[in-house]
């Protein structure tokens, strides 16, 4: 008996064949199994391997349909949870995850975004990052990459022909250097093309305006300081009292009026 080599699709002999058994979805809340004697073909190119099954990825322990019920799981909760939910190890939904992006991927088509957005996410309690490229218009993620270096960003540009940078119309973004750095040296006009988000361009504003009043704040203590220095000074010399009473009237009535 021949078989189709599942790596090439070249007609092979059959070897030999092996039992299987992939989980599968629940029968009136029975847990279920399928079990099947799989063929192995002698390949002329790639050697001994296992022909493809119609219901299961090869090299998963799920069917299809039991995978599509984890990727539904993981639309509404955690990986913790949806794995503590089916009663499976957290490595075991992790895999049908990464099985379901490569899928994604593959059929994915060219795409030439003209309105990007770039992010940056925190996880393992935010002391790791990623960087997450979107299509605003679309609202799908294009890239994502570990860290948010300047590295991080040109990996996704680097993918772009030349029309494609030249497509783009707007690159939304916080004011992290390194995503501003990598725009400007891939994008054309780079400059005329960031935006900023208004909730970063608040936050600094509002930085700069607290720091001129901490500097004002600190020039005004440092002039209150001046004259303690001038007043104490002067009461040390009895022929300088008369100034030290003078000092004192003019000190008092500011301390009176300041704030706290």
């Amino acid at each position: 008996m021949t078989w189709t080599c599942p790596q090439c699709g070249r007609t092979s002999p059959g070897y030999d064949s092996r039992r299987r058994q992939w989980r599968h979805l629940d029968t009136c809340q029975y847990k279920t199994v399928l079990e099947a004697e799989v063929p192995r073909v002698q390949c002329a190119e790639h050697g001994v391997v296992t022909v493809a099954v119609p219901w299961a990825e090869p090299g998963s322990g799920f069917t299809a349909l039991f995978e599509a019920l984890v990727i539904d799981w993981l639309k509404e909760a955690s990986i913790q949870a949806v794995a503590r939910q089916l009663k499976l190890g957290w490595g075991a939904i992790d895999r049908v995850m990464q099985r379901a992006v490569k899928r994604g991927l593959k059929r994915r088509t060219t795409q030439s975004p003209e309105y990007l957005s770039v992010d940056e996410t925190a996880f393992a309690r935010r002391h790791e990052y990623v960087t997450v490229v979107t299509d605003q218009e679309r609202g799908i993620v294009l890239h994502v990459a570990d860290d948010r270096k300047t590295e991080s960003l040109s990996a996704y540009y680097a993918e772009l022909s030349g029309e494609q940078k030249a497509n783009i119309r707007a690159v939304a973004m916080d004011m992290w250097p390194a995503y501003i750095s990598a725009t400007e040296a891939h994008i054309p006009q780079a400059r005329e093309k960031i935006a900023f988000d208004k909730f970063h361009v608040a936050n600094e504003r509002g930085r700069s305006r607290g720091a001129r009043g901490r500097r004002a704040l600190a020039g005004e203590a440092a002039k209150v300081c001046r004259r303690r220095v001038i007043v104490a000074r002067a009461s040390r010399r009895p022929e300088a009292a008369g100034r030290a009473a003078a000092a004192r009237s003019a000190y008092l009535p500011r301390v009176r009026m300041s704030p706290g």
